[in-house]
């Protein structure tokens, strides 16, 4: 029974028959060349050409040389040094690797058992075994001797890689690193005495060890880098075709080909049973593994990467596959190996798809390039009509998946999924660099889709709907157009006619869904209208202008704090002229006008008095309206008397006449108060203080604060607190004014307050008012004499100083120069510092300072005599 789930390698005969008389000892190859040594002693040359539609093959002899009388025991081809290393009776030659001519040998080169060529290396070194000894050479120009080491067995097989010799001694493997001379054991490769051949090959900077029907993996170091893989049997020959390992098996008769990736097997071949095959091999040099008998010669092709691929991918093998194409990969350009892994994805992707794994395979077009439109196609109707894209014939999920999944809901899930994970993936993509065309696809197919799931209430479809209408340009108009209609998705509508600029278009639309004429749920229109009036730029389309005026009623009038937000988010690229809007407003009033006039005035500070004015008389009717309903409206009664009374403190441009008879009759003292403060009549001011708050306290505060405008302020107090009722009849003035007469006697003078008091008040009772009041004006008397004093010697002194500037004369020659223009003064203006530095006027900048020396004067008084 042979094992063989995929077809990786074919058994095809390369060579019927060598040339007569001829037996196969060992043999080589590198391209097209076929190197043959004879057990006669001869190295024979074949170049063989493959008839590639037909896969036969045909063969030439080129070159046959005789070497020796015995069997060649070994043969390395060195392809980067154009060499042929030929070891036979004990005697290594070296040939040409085209010619067969004879080359320069090693020093050493009688009684040899073994030659070893190191792989992955810089340098080209070679190792001669004769008996136990190793023996080291560099070829550099010639072969060099370098060094020498001794084991304590004589090896049967060894295979050299980047420093490292792996060593078959008598029963074990050991390591031998050639730096350090350090061997390292391994492992026997025989137990209990049983018949096993040591095998080495090099898989890489591996080394490939078979121990019985056991193939293990090491590094140089020693390290077991990946499974072991289990032969029915001890293999006789190894051969790397990579990455298969190709074991022949005596007993089964068999070629039996495991994947280095996995270690499982994944073809077993039959030998052919008539030619007693001997033996198989294989360098990395080599084009293909060689299976030979002593007479024929085939040849192990490996199929094409394309036809493993989709062996694997039959076989649902996905991890297979890319690492498969990864490691066939290894060694190309990144272009082309991001090419191969790409194309992997892609395939690995569909397969899982049509299998009905859909996040596996979404998660594989994401590493892949495959054109997105080709997975649009999957679903029916989401690509546009007129799309250039290639035309894909994989047939439609839905149908492909009826056939491998009975169960409906099943298939629903799944399908509603696979939309899930197509959105995510498109995308993904977008970010990707992508034609134009290809984005234009995209996106419209992203807007069916979203369409779609919204209709099922997929949370967020709708949302992400709308996300991609407002920032995709591009789109297939007609198409998208008449789905948003069949959807009835009047919103997303108008935001794809404002991506395309039909603003009409889109503000009708989203008018008619505020007025009920369309109806969606969650939706009004208001948010909409508002951002895209908000924005207009009213430079580029004089027909913008009149979009703002005839859509912006109805938001007004449906929403007045949203639609004010047309004219103060402070969006529009060119601001809006306030005056005129201002105007439009006005037929409105309200609300509305209120929310704009704070705007301009609060935060633009825009200084107009009409809005100002306006801004007030809004205020106060809001304030009637309340006051002749309270049960109404109340909660809009502190708000509007906080703004009227910011307005009143912060407005330069307010026309208090007019607000003042509006508010005369009103029980609105704090605002009579700020506006009798504006206009400067605080005498009114307080008698609304005194006599409709009656609040003593405060309104002696309102004295202090404003007696620099009338100094006669608190006098004036006085005289409203004379008009007080009296406590009792025997009070000959109010408890409030006499409080005042002893608490502000500084501020009252008594040449202006005792004719306001009654004749017959005893004296007595404004004892201590007098007493403070004669004080204060005394102590003003003697300061005042003071300051006139001072200022008297003061007037003196600048008096004196002034004769001193004067009473000399400035000299001015006709020869005199500007120190500082080298000019003649003439009769040009001229300055005089008290230095008696002379200039032109026109020569100096700070009066204060000599422009020559640059003596400043404010730090000392001079005469022109110093």
């Amino acid at each position: 029974i042979f094992r063989s789930w995929m077809n990786v390698l074919e058994l095809v005969r390369l060579i019927p028959k060598v040339e007569d008389q001829l037996k196969i000892s060992v043999i080589d190859s590198w391209e097209d060349h076929v190197y043959i040594g004879t057990e006669s002693g001869s190295i024979v040359l074949y170049s063989v050409q493959e008839d590639v539609p037909s896969g036969k093959f045909t063969f030439r002899l080129e070159k046959t040389r005789s070497i020796g009388k015995r069997p060649v025991t070994q043969i390395e081809v060195v392809s980067v040094l154009g060499k042929l290393i030929v070891l036979c009776d004990g005697n290594v030659d070296v040939l040409n690797l085209y010619s067969l001519e004879p080359q320069p040998t090693f020093p050493i080169s009688r009684d040899v058992s073994m030659v070893c060529y190191e792989r992955n290396s810089p340098l080209f070194r070679f190792c001669i075994c004769v008996k136990k000894k190793l023996h080291f050479f560099e070829f550099v120009g010639q072969f060099n001797y370098f060094k020498e080491i001794t084991l304590s067995e004589r090896p049967t097989c060894m295979n050299w890689t980047n420093g490292t010799l792996c060593i078959a001694l008598k029963k074990d493997y050991v390591l031998l690193e050639l730096e350090s001379e350090t061997i390292s054991p391994l492992f026997p490769f025989m137990e209990k005495n049983k018949p096993a051949a040591p095998l080495i090959e090099i898989l890489g900077n591996e080394f490939v060890l078979a121990k019985e029907d056991l193939g293990v993996f090491v590094t140089d170091t020693g390290s077991a880098t990946r499974g072991n893989i289990k032969w029915v049997s001890s293999p006789s020959s190894l051969a790397v075709s990579a990455p298969y390992l190709v074991a022949m098996i005596p007993k089964t008769g068999t070629l039996e080909i495991h994947s280095v990736l996995n270690q499982q097997v994944v073809q077993t071949i039959p030998i052919p049973p008539k030619n007693n095959f001997r033996f198989i091999t294989s360098r990395a040099h080599s084009r293909y593994a060689l299976l030979c008998s002593s007479t024929v010669i085939y040849a192990l092709k490996p199929t094409s990467l394309q036809s493993q691929v989709q062996e694997l991918l039959n076989s649902k093998k996905i991890n297979d596959v890319i690492n498969l194409v990864e490691f066939n990969s290894r060694n190309d350009r990144a272009t082309e190996r991001e090419k191969k892994l790409s194309w992997a994805h892609r395939e690995s992707g569909m397969t899982l798809l049509k299998d009905g794994q859909i996040q596996n395979a979404f998660e594989h077009f994401r590493e892949s390039d495959i054109d997105p439109r080709i997975l649009i196609q999957f679903f029916p109707g989401i690509l546009p009509a007129d799309s250039q894209a290639p035309k894909s014939n994989t047939g439609h999920l839905s149908q492909i998946l009826s056939s491998k999944i009975p169960d409906q809901n099943r298939r629903d899930e799944i399908l509603m999924l696979a939309k899930e994970q197509l959105i995510e993936y498109l995308e993904f993509r977008k970010m990707k660099p992508l034609s134009a065309e290809i984005v234009k696809d995209i996106d419209t197919a992203l807007t069916k889709l979203y369409l779609e799931l919204g209709t099922d209430n997929v949370e967020g479809a709708l949302t992400s709907l709308e996300n991609v209408l407002k920032s995709t340009v591009a789109i297939h108009f007609e198409d998208v157009e008449t789905s948003l209609l069949q959807h009835k998705r009047y919103t997303a509508l108008g935001l794809l006619y404002k991506t395309q600029k039909q603003y009409s278009r889109a503000l009708e639309i989203w008018r008619k869904i505020g007025l009920g004429e369309f109806r969606e749920e969650g939706h009004t229109g208001l948010e909409e209208t508002v951002e895209l009036l908000g924005n207009l730029n009213i430079t580029e389309n004089y027909q913008n202008l009149q979009l703002i005026w005839e859509f912006g009623k109805w938001v007004i009038e449906a929403d007045p704090d949203k639609g004010v937000k047309i004219f103060t988010a402070g969006n529009h690229p060119v601001a809006l002229d306030m005056q005129q809007v201002y105007q439009y407003l006005c037929q409105f009033r309200g609300r509305v006008l209120q929310l704009y006039l704070e705007h301009v005035i609060f935060k633009l500070k825009v200084q107009v008095e009409e809005f100002h004015t306006q801004l007030a008389v809004l205020y106060v009717d809001i304030i009637k309206t309340v006051l002749m309903d309270p049960t109404k409206f109340q909660e809009k009664l502190e708000p509007a008397k906080l703004g009227l009374r910011r307005l009143l403190k912060e407005s330069k441009k307010l026309d208090d006449t007019t607000i003042l008879n509006q508010i005369r009759s009103l029980p609105l003292y704090e605002e009579q108060i700020l506006l009798y403060g504006r206009m400067k009549k605080h005498q009114k001011a307080l008698v609304v203080i005194v006599e409709k708050l009656q609040d003593f306290s405060r309104a002696e505060k309102y004295c202090s604060q404003h007696k620099e405008e009338d100094e006669d302020l608190t006098l004036n107090l006085f005289k409203i607190y004379l008009d007080q009722p009296k406590l009792k009849e025997d009070d000959f003035i109010s408890q409030s004014a006499m409080k005042l007469l002893h608490s502000h006697a500084a501020e009252l003078n008594p040449v202006k307050v005792f004719p306001l008091l009654p004749a017959n008040m005893p004296i007595q009772l404004i004892e201590g008012y007098i007493s403070r009041a004669l004080q204060n004006n005394t102590h003003a008397m003697r300061t005042n004499k003071i300051v006139k004093g001072l200022s008297r010697v003061d007037h003196i002194n600048a008096q004196t100083q002034l004769q001193t500037y004067t009473r000399k004369s400035i000299v001015v020659t006709r020869d005199r120069m500007c120190p500082v223009c080298t000019k003649r003064i003439g009769d040009k203006a001229f300055a005089c510092f008290p230095n008696g530095v002379v200039v032109h006027f026109r020569c100096f900048s700070d009066p204060k300072v000599c422009p020559v020396t640059g003596q400043d004067f404010r730090k000392k008084v001079y005469s022109l005599d110093d």
